[in-house]
């Protein structure tokens, strides 16, 4: 919980002057012993600031639909606990605003972003691309190897190509990418339209990711590309 303890901190007053918005790209639990303290957190400070904090969804968060390793979080709950968090699947997928666009695994890949608000069975939806729309979104991995779109054999996460980010950030109107996800595509990535943060102290720990970091964008100006985005450390708040 103290990473998001301290970006509240750091950001939280302008969040409620309604000067700044704060976007959190998902997976809230299973990220340590204390996941259940930092959810409570979060939800806490969503509930009085319903419009400028955005909490996104990641695939560890959608346990009800898909679950996945590792978990630490959702067996230790009781009946009731269970109950009430299996409601952090209706967490929204993506955040959009000039120029850039933000999830926690990859794109939607639906030529149209105005589709998702009409989805009547959200979970069931493919793409255009034949893939479950909030499984490219939430579990979709980069793939610096490959143009298109593949499944990864061995995890069975969808992967995609430069070629095809690329093609649908133009739909979106969008110039950069921010998203979580995927410790090995820490950093920039594909020519700098793509960008893989991580605040989480597991991924540290664990060495998968070698550094905490924040991205902070002045929307006013419109993001046309990496120089528009400044990326912070944690220890940089």
């Amino acid at each position: 919980m103290a990473a998001s303890q301290l970006i509240w901190e750091r950001y939280g007053s302008e969040v409620t002057e309604e000067e700044s918005y704060l976007v959190f790209l998902g997976d809230y639990v299973d990220r340590g012993k204390k996941s259940k303290e930092n959810i409570d957190f979060l939800l806490s400070k969503k509930k009085e600031n319903p419009e400028g904090l955005l909490l996104l969804l990641g695939n560890h968060d959608a346990y009800h639909k898909k679950k996945l390793r590792p978990v630490n979080f959702w067996p230790n709950l009781s009946e009731g606990e269970y109950d009430y968090y299996k409601d952090l699947m209706h967490l929204p997928w993506a955040a959009k605003a000039e120029g850039l666009i933000a999830s926690h695994g990859a794109l939607p890949f639906v030529s149209d972003l105005e589709y998702l608000n009409g989805l009547e069975n959200p979970f069931e939806a493919e793409n255009d691309l034949e893939v479950p729309i909030w499984s490219s979104v939430t579990w979709g991995d980069l793939n610096s190897r490959i143009s298109g779109a593949q499944t990864d054999g061995l995890t069975g996460r969808p992967q995609f190509g430069k070629q095809i980010v690329m093609e649908y950030l133009q739909k979106y109107d969008c110039n950069v990418l921010v998203r979580a996800h995927q410790p090995k595509m820490q950093g920039w990535s594909f020519s700098g339209y793509a960008l893989t943060i991580f605040t989480s102290q597991a991924y540290v720990d664990n060495n998968r990711a070698y550094e905490r970091n924040v991205a902070v964008v002045d929307l006013d100006g419109g993001v046309d590309g990496k120089e528009d985005v400044e990326v912070l450390g944690l220890e940089e708040l």
